[in-house]
């Protein structure tokens, strides 16, 4: 899934009229969130609203939505960090 949102950045990034699926770096978000990846979510939710800024959609309802949840998944990274920290 991963590889795909990627290939669509990838692909966004090349042609002027493209727009990349929302629903799958929204996807990839969730996923990433539920293997407590979230290093990987962060920069899937950053790449995303990136490609979505250069194309003038960063007031998408999924851009919107995947902003709100990029302060929860840094909280959650720090709160991991702090976990090995201690161990």
């Amino acid at each position: 899934m991963r590889e795909c949102m990627d290939s669509e950045l990838a692909m966004a990034k090349k042609k002027k009229r493209y727009f990349p699926a929302p629903a799958s770096a929204w996807r990839v978000s969730v996923l990433l969130r539920k293997q407590k990846d979230y290093v990987g979510e962060i920069q899937a939710i950053k790449a995303y609203c990136e490609v979505a800024a250069t194309k003038n959609y960063e007031n998408n309802m999924t851009c919107t939505k995947l902003r709100e949840r990029l302060p929860k998944a840094e909280a959650l990274l720090a709160k991991q960090q702090a976990k090995w920290d201690v161990l």
